[in-house]
């Protein structure tokens, strides 16, 4: 993928956001309970954090995700504020990597870009300070293969165990044994790339017995059009026991 490709899907993502939350667009952001909703859900999350922001070392980073991520307020500001900055990070980035990789409280980076030159490059920077991750479930495999440490996958929530032989095999150099699981995953892997994310992977795990389907707004579950094709996905994953559910079609 080139800049102009990577600044033009971020591009489109952004415009999605703002559009998700436009009341115009989706008469939704007007249902007088939603702010009731917005309120519950914020006290929910962080009510499931307790553990984090009880941790001196790990309460920043819990208060960013619970306030800055997810708060009960307008995000408006910061979509518009992203849409002006981020095409400037995604062409500076490989530079700003490389001046950072030497930080002593900078320990690796997530690479989500599909781009192997990209990908090449930041794995240069590898060092045993410096972790290099995959981002991007389509190509971790040939990431890994060519010496980046690992993946922060979407899909792996659906099948960690797949996940973590496809990490064993391209690890160790086992192209074969790689390409083998790789093949075998594609199918989720595409899948989770149908609407967008958690929404898939939230379904697919819904149908395996785990949680709910549910998201927070304006986010909603798994489009019809794809839950026949998630259900034969889930039930083709090696080992996969799809649970019963009556709206699971």
């Amino acid at each position: 993928m080139s800049h102009q490709e990577f600044r033009d899907r971020l591009a489109r993502r952004l415009a999605w956001q703002r559009a998700a939350h436009d009341a115009v667009r989706d008469p939704r952001n007007l249902l007088p309970q939603l702010s009731m909703l917005r309120q519950w859900q914020s006290k929910r999350l962080a009510e499931s954090f307790t553990d984090f922001l009880a941790d001196a070392r790990m309460r920043p980073a819990a208060e960013f995700f619970l306030a800055d991520l997810y708060g009960d307020k307008d995000f408006s500001a910061r979509d518009r504020d992203a849409a002006r900055v981020l095409p400037l990070m995604s062409r500076l980035l490989p530079d700003t990597v490389s001046a950072l990789a030497s930080h002593p409280r900078i320990v690796g980076i997530k690479e989500a870009r599909n781009d192997a030159e990209r990908i090449a490059a930041v794995i240069a920077l590898k060092s045993p300070q410096f972790s290099v991750l995959s981002g991007d479930d389509a190509t971790c495999m040939q990431a890994m293969l060519d010496g980046a440490d690992g993946v922060i996958s979407v899909a792996a929530n659906a099948a960690p165990g797949p996940f973590r032989e496809l990490c064993d095999a391209a690890r160790g150099g086992d192209a074969q044994r790689a390409r083998r699981v790789d093949r075998a995953l594609a199918a989720l892997v595409e899948l989770t790339g149908a609407e967008p994310n958690p929404i898939p992977v939230k379904w697919c795990l819904h149908l395996l017995g785990i949680g709910s389907p549910e998201l927070r707004l304006p986010l909603m579950e798994l489009s019809a059009a794809h839950r026949e094709r998630a259900a034969r996905v889930i039930a083709a994953l090696p080992g996969a026991s799809p649970a019963r559910h009556s709206d699971a079609a």
